[in-house]
């Protein structure tokens, strides 16, 4: 990564799309995933099974407190995505 990456943030991975922001931000040289997020149990599991070269957080607060990022990518379930990311501001 090039000093001048946006770092990125997952949270929420139970629904399917949320692939496609993973994907997409492995194909851009100046965007970095640097954390993820999944607080149900099942979920994180099979996301950790992933691999995908970002710590694995079951906390959004802890994630929010102990990682430097400029982008909060939200894929969790629709009732909590406007908290998070008014949280995430």
């Amino acid at each position: 990564m090039s000093t001048s990456s946006l770092k990125l943030a997952i949270v929420g991975f139970r629904h399917g799309h949320i692939g496609g922001q993973v994907s997409a931000a492995k194909e851009l040289d100046n965007l970095e995933l640097v954390a993820t997020c999944e607080e149900d149990a099942e979920a994180r599991a099979a996301l950790e099974a992933q691999n995908l070269g970002a710590p694995v957080y079951d906390s959004y607060e802890k994630l929010l407190a102990e990682v430097d990022c400029d982008i909060i990518g939200t894929g969790d379930y629709f009732a909590i995505r406007g908290q998070r990311a008014i949280t995430a501001l």
